[in-house]
């Protein structure tokens, strides 16, 4: 890998680390912010309605932004046998879904803007799901990934796990279950950010 695209792949890895790292530390602030929702029943879209409702919007921006740098750095990164076009394709999809979901809140006052909200949301949940999925079908052709196949296929069947029980959870396990998803999401996005800043150096999984 030539010098600046190992520097564009580095970049974006750690650019990628960065902003799901704002988006985790701006939810956990929000917990302690707005202590009278209950994190049990309440999905954490909701703390984007009422005050400091700015932080969440931030939020999904900077995880937005994170999941643009993976498809980026993944796309310089990889070499054509490296890499999966449906796995940065419906990582594009999660990505534009993550600016969907800042841009409209659910505010259930306002019916056109929640259908928005939860569409964008289930629609970039299951797209996360499947890029994880494919990565990791991609991973497992590689020796030296065939760990790493394991690690992104676990998380993406706990991400898929999670997600069947949002949609079928009682209201007042509603918040629960989408803490659950959003935690599996976070940790994979954090996972192929440390996996992508190893290609920038790996001149075998890099192209020239």
């Amino acid at each position: 890998m030539n010098m600046q695209r190992s520097t564009l792949v580095r970049y974006s890895a750690l650019g990628s680390l960065f902003g799901v790292l704002i988006f985790t530390v701006l939810v956990i602030a929000l917990h302690v912010l707005r202590p009278q929702m209950n994190p049990l029943s309440h999905a954490i879209s909701e703390y984007a309605l009422g005050p400091f409702g700015f932080l969440m919007t931030i939020a999904f921006v900077m995880r937005g932004l994170g999941e643009l740098l993976l498809v980026i750095g993944f796309a310089a990164g990889t070499m054509r046998s490296n890499r999966s076009w449906a796995g940065l394709i419906f990582l594009a999809l999660a990505t534009l879904c993550s600016f969907l979901v800042a841009t409209f809140p659910g505010n259930p006052q306002n019916m056109s803007m929640l259908i928005a909200h939860s569409v964008s949301a289930f629609v970039g949940f299951g797209s996360l799901i499947i890029a994880a999925l494919a990565w990791a079908w991609r991973f497992r052709k590689e020796a030296r990934l065939r760990s790493s196949a394991l690690i992104s296929f676990l998380l993406g069947l706990l991400m898929l796990v999670s997600l069947v029980s949002l949609v079928i959870s009682a209201s007042y396990a509603l918040g629960l279950a989408e803490r659950m998803l959003e935690i599996f999401i976070v940790l994979w996005l954090y996972f192929m950010a440390w996996r992508l800043s190893t290609f920038a150096s790996s001149p075998s999984l890099a192209p020239s």
